[in-house]
């Protein structure tokens, strides 16, 4: 598992050799797999209102 919490150190993201690359790599890898977890929750609370709503809907009559 990854600890997305964790930055990169600024060091390591400003290194001009190969290991630089990877680390910018990883650096927006871990920024997108954090951006799609956070939009996958935001879906699913939203999947939720509108189960609630439609519930209400159709039983609150």
């Amino acid at each position: 598992m990854s600890d997305f919490t964790k930055e990169i150190p600024k060091e390591l993201l400003h290194k001009t050799n190969e290991f630089g690359g990877i680390y910018k790599a990883l650096d927006k890898m871990k920024n997108d797999v954090k951006g799609i977890i956070q939009n996958v929750g935001n879906i699913s609370k939203q999947v939720e209102y509108i189960s609630i709503f439609q519930y209400l809907y159709i039983y609150a009559k």
